[in-house]
């Protein structure tokens, strides 16, 4: 596989309060600190590393339970993001959302906190949300249907849970994979602006991962995009469908 990853701070931002990590094991985290939350930046930082050395001390583990592993994962991480607030009173209140994938050999495991989402893309025309929102408009919807609410932006940017409160029910995802297709994972300052639909142009058209990344960026700052953004956008190069017997 290959993969490429570009943050950038928003215009409205002193500091980026994303953060993200890559690696060649196909371990993949993007975070974004809580807007209004006290040090977003040091939770985001706090939660890719603490999920980031969960899943690479337990890599049998995460082989052979992927599910179980990553839930714990972000538990785990929510605990620790929690104690600390506890431990030092400027940390109190500190929070991030959280998206991680693992890609094995045939699929792509998730788990989410918030609103930081992870996308499949299967060119030339598929895009599908491998992750649920955390946040009021998805209860609504959950509750009401499309029909019965207002997409407002008010609603789809109040979090009902992230990494740093008392308790969390983090969302697992899985999916197979397919050579050509992308896994996207991204923080709200990208998801929050362009459409899937939109998203899913600007990768299949880009020639290079690098160019979708930077393409991505750029339309949602057109778009009037004024938050931090982040993306890691992956490529599967190998063809994970086992072969029919013959």
């Amino acid at each position: 596989m290959r993969y490429s990853a570009l943050s950038i701070r928003g215009y409205l931002r002193e500091t980026n309060e994303d953060t993200y990590a890559v690696t060649r094991q196909g371990i993949f985290v993007v975070a974004d600190g809580v807007g209004g939350s006290r040090h977003g930046e040091a939770a985001s930082k706090l939660a890719v590393n603490a999920i980031l050395h969960y899943l690479t001390s337990r890599r049998q583990s995460l082989k052979r339970c992927p599910k179980p592993t990553m839930i714990a994962a972000a538990k785990e991480t929510n605990s620790e993001i929690f104690r600390q607030g506890l431990i030092d009173p400027r940390f109190i209140g500190m929070g991030t959302t959280v998206v991680a994938a693992f890609l094995d050999k045939q699929r792509a495991h998730l788990v989410n906190v918030g609103d930081s989402r992870a996308y499949l893309i299967r060119p030339p025309n598929i895009i599908k949300q491998l992750t649920k929102d955390h946040s009021l408009l998805q209860e609504l919807h959950d509750r009401l249907g499309d029909h019965e609410i207002s997409h407002s932006k008010l609603l789809k940017h109040i979090i009902t849970q992230w990494l740093g409160s008392r308790k969390i029910s983090p969302y697992y995802s899985s999916i197979a994979l397919r050579r050509g297709d992308y896994v996207l994972l991204c923080t709200d300052g990208l998801s929050g602006i362009l459409s899937g639909t939109q998203i899913m142009d600007k990768i299949v058209s880009g020639s290079t991962l690098e160019k979708a990344n930077r393409e991505l960026v750029t339309a949602a700052k057109e778009m009037g995009g004024n938050d931090d953004i982040t993306i890691v956008l992956v490529r599967v190069d190998h063809d994970n469908r086992k072969s029919k017997k013959r």
